[in-house]
């Protein structure tokens, strides 16, 4: 191996190396924000908590995020790939098995809950930073779930007494509801347990495991 080629590989393993550090900082100061939004919130959480959280300078966080709002930003956008990860079975009626899969996930990740409890209710006011995040989401997930429920419709497997979409809007809320419980009182709440006696009345489940066994 010549000179040159020796030269190379050394630069593409240290860039490769410092990417790497790079990326684990930005994972430690997400993991910090994690924590410091879920026990005080997006308008008490500060910046010097988070830094003081993860070990490094306040002006550290800045080489990763360019300001507070973006660091909430990747910290709801990191726990919502999350979520997908869990939720999204494959097959025609993934999704909605999916969600007692996440209820389940959710009770043993207490601080994902409780940023989430956090957040969203500070999130009410338009003009917070994560209002957008939070209504489309919402809107996203409302029409996902409401299109499992015409589909099941179709099949004749749909229990539900009221539309898709208010079904879709009713299991939403339920989710949200389940984790401020849960937030509050870990132990008197069964999160998946829940989530399944409520989607068995709006759909037959052993159908919904049948169809997505098929796929």
């Amino acid at each position: 191996m010549d000179g040159t080629t020796m030269t190379q590989l050394r630069t593409r393993c240290g860039t490769r190396g410092r990417y790497a550090k790079s990326e684990a900082k930005r994972e430690a100061i997400l993991a910090s924000a994690l924590q410091v939004f879920a026990d005080s919130g997006y308008a008490c959480g500060t910046l010097r908590n988070v830094a003081e959280h993860a070990g490094i300078s306040p002006a550290n966080i800045f080489h990763h995020f360019a300001d507070k709002q973006a660091l909430l930003l990747a910290v709801l956008e990191q726990r919502d790939e999350w979520a997908q990860t869990v939720a999204f079975r494959p097959g025609d009626f993934g999704l909605l098995l999916g969600i007692i899969d996440l209820a389940d996930a959710l009770s043993h990740t207490p601080e994902l809950v409780r940023v989430y409890v956090m957040l969203v209710a500070e999130a009410t006011s338009p003009a917070h930073p994560a209002y957008e995040h939070f209504r489309s989401r919402r809107n996203t997930y409302r029409d996902l779930l409401a299109q499992r429920f015409a589909l099941a419709d179709e099949r004749g497997i749909y229990r539900g007494k009221f539309s898709h979409a208010d079904a879709a809007s009713s299991v939403i809320g339920l989710l949200d509801g389940v984790q401020l419980q849960w937030a509050v009182q870990p132990d008197a709440v069964d999160m998946a347990g829940i989530m399944r006696t409520a989607l068995g009345a709006l759909v037959d489940l052993d159908a919904l495991h049948t169809w997505t066994q098929a796929v």
